[in-house]
């Protein structure tokens, strides 16, 4: 009984040894990447927030260019509205700092008749 208690307190001591490694290891490659995924981090945000700011004044000058006039109306006003919603929100999100709200009930979409 006795080698085999040695057997079993020699693993434990490896297994402890290798998790230790294995911790550090660890611990200093996650410290040396760590700048690296910031950073990308960081990138893909900035990607995103430039995507963001791109789409909605693509979209609006090729409404504005492309779109009948009836049409033309109609998309400057839900974005009027768009803006006033959002505006409203953040509003409601300054006020409110705990638990935030719902946001500001959207308005009804404008709709137009066609003209001929």
């Amino acid at each position: 009984m006795e080698k085999q208690d040695q057997f079993q307190e020699t693993t434990n001591q490896s297994s402890d040894t290798y998790f230790r490694r294995g911790i550090e290891e660890a611990s200093k490659k996650a410290k040396e990447y760590a700048p690296k995924f910031k950073k990308e981090v960081e990138g893909l945000l900035n990607d995103t927030a430039y995507g963001a700011g791109f789409l909605p004044s693509f979209v609006s000058t090729l409404a504005k260019e492309v779109l009948p006039s009836h049409l033309r109306l109609s998309v400057e006003k839900g974005s009027t509205a768009g803006a006033k919603a959002a505006q409203s929100f953040v509003t409601s999100l300054k006020q409110s700092q705990r638990s935030v709200q719902s946001p500001a009930q959207l308005p009804e979409p404008c709709v137009t008749e066609q003209q001929s």
